[in-house]
């Protein structure tokens, strides 16, 4: 009986170790539609967010802050029309920071680019 649980004990660990039981799915999303940005929150924490144009964000001074407009709950979606997105014209990719909960000076912030 030992054996077997042996073998199984190493199976599962040799399985875990090949990355079969992770999951590719990113907790934050974010999808350019034809007129929204949609940032969905799969965390199971609330975020906060920043929008910019990519090209855009090089020229600007921004620091991060944390207020209702810019959160987003645990497994919910925010939509940002992409005429709110500074500098943005169709085409263009976009970069989405994110954090979670309130933004406190030296946390490090997440990003994704959407193209």
């Amino acid at each position: 009986m030992s054996k077997i649980y042996t073998k199984v004990l190493i199976t599962a660990v040799l399985l875990m170790g090949c990355g079969i039981f992770e999951s590719s799915y990113s907790e934050v999303q974010a999808d350019l539609g034809r007129d929204y940005l949609t940032i969905t929150n799969g965390s199971p924490q609330t975020i906060h967010y920043a929008v910019f144009e990519r090209v855009t964000l090089a020229s600007i001074n921004w620091s991060p802050g944390s207020s209702g407009e810019n959160r987003i709950d645990i497994d919910q979606s925010e939509q940002i029309h992409k005429s709110e997105i500074f500098g943005y014209e169709e085409g263009d990719e976009v970069v989405v920071y994110y954090w979670y909960g309130d933004f406190i000076p030296g946390m490090s912030l997440e990003h994704l680019i959407v193209r």
